[in-house]
């Protein structure tokens, strides 16, 4: 058949769609509303709309029939936009597209059954326009939407990391702030919280990647700020089982060394969780462990509550040790925290360090010529333990 011909059975195919657009549209919408559940269950896309939309997009679809005419993908990229603002889901999309394609494609087999005089070569030929045009119109939308959403979420990511590096460095103190600042970062806007700083392998590289969405999987909420030498993370701990669930999150996913601060319920409490996660971070670790959690007591708090102050009152403290060797300072140091933590035994602290306690009440003995201070004296044992905390947590 003259190729002239198809072409007029072709357009008068397109004539005829064209002539029934607006009540073709009306059954697209219909049915998408009907099959598509997003579209009844969400609501985010008035009927009217999804009528206008199909109105639009049938008249774009009937005017390709026309082989002289091109493509234009404006609407195509417009729509892909328009729902990736409003949040609905690409899939949701493209079964909207589906069930149009479908229904134009029977609308043109009911016709030509019609028209005897319309030939099968016209109708294959129609159809191959109207799915080529799917394929074209359908990619349009789709490259529009992810550009629109991956603009979307790294400008989210971008506020989200502005927001945590404001929450770190204590410049939101009000209320109301508080509020709004843990809705936009997906936390609850009272704790338990805690403050993870994780050790950067190299400069600027994240060293926990894709750790909120592994966190979430586990229902964990959390915010990230990834720093030069340092990923820090704010999250939401509202049990213990929750935290223990972290830890072991932490310690599976990560190469580097990781510091956890002790918990806090208020988010204006965010700068001394970061203080307190980069000390546990910079923590000696005798076992090996990448992991380490701050201990929130009394004696650690006061040791790193104001570090320049602290490390003078230690240097005060131990100045008696500068003539010794770093082996015999490290020595009585040892004996000293091994004595307290024993709660005092000489006993115990002999078994602990594998020694006579004749060589413990020796070294503590040392230890009393070298820093001019008595055991036995509650104030001066007290300055003690605090300077030896201070060595620890600060050296």
């Amino acid at each position: 058949m003259p190729s002239r011909d198809l072409e007029s059975q072709i357009v008068e195919i397109q004539s005829a769609l064209l002539a029934r657009s607006d009540e073709l549209a009306g059954i697209v919408a219909e049915t998408v509303w009907r099959e598509v559940d997003y579209y009844a269950d969400t609501g985010q896309v008035t009927r009217e709309e999804l009528s206008q939309n199909c109105i639009e997009s049938l008249r774009m679809v009937f005017e390709v029939l026309d082989a002289s005419a091109g493509f234009d993908t404006a609407l195509a990229a417009r729509t892909g936009t328009a729902r990736a603002h409003a949040g609905i889901p690409l899939p949701a999309i493209m079964d909207a597209y589906r069930v149009g394609c479908r229904l134009i494609w029977e609308e043109i087999v009911d016709l030509a059954a019609g028209r005897p005089h319309i030939s099968r070569e016209a109708l294959v030929r129609a159809t191959a326009r109207v799915w080529l045009a799917q394929d074209v119109y359908t990619h349009a939308m789709a490259n529009a939407y992810r550009e629109t959403m991956t603009s979307r979420v790294l400008t989210q990511a971008s506020e989200r990391a502005a927001l945590v590096e404001a929450l770190i460095d204590g410049r939101i103190v009000e209320q109301a702030s508080l509020w709004e600042i843990a809705t936009m970062l997906r936390l609850p806007a009272r704790g338990p919280y805690v403050v993870v700083a994780a050790e950067c392998a190299a400069m600027g590289k994240s060293a926990l990647p894709g750790v909120e969405a592994k966190l979430s999987s586990v229902d964990i909420s959390s915010a990230w700020r990834l720093l030069p030498d340092v990923q820090l993370g704010l999250i939401h701990v509202r049990s213990q089982a929750k935290f223990d669930t972290l830890i072991q999150t932490l310690t599976r996913l990560t190469a580097t060394r990781i510091g956890v601060s002790s918990r806090f319920e208020d988010l204006r409490q965010t700068p001394e969780g970061v203080t307190y996660a980069r000390i546990a971070l910079s923590a000696e670790r005798p076992d090996g462990s990448l992991l380490s959690v701050f201990e929130a007591e009394p004696l650690t708090i006061a040791a790193v509550s104001a570090p320049r102050v602290m490390k003078q009152i230690a240097a005060s403290v131990f100045a008696g040790f500068a003539e010794l060797d770093n082996r015999d300072r490290e020595m009585l140091f040892t004996t000293f925290r091994e004595w307290a933590a024993a709660d005092g035994s000489i006993t115990a602290a002999a078994e602990r360090l594998f020694c006579h306690p004749n060589t413990v009440r020796h070294r503590l003995r040392r230890i009393e010529e070298r820093t001019g201070k008595s055991l036995s004296r509650p104030r001066d044992l007290a300055e003690l333990c605090l300077a030896f905390e201070i060595e620890l947590r600060l050296t």
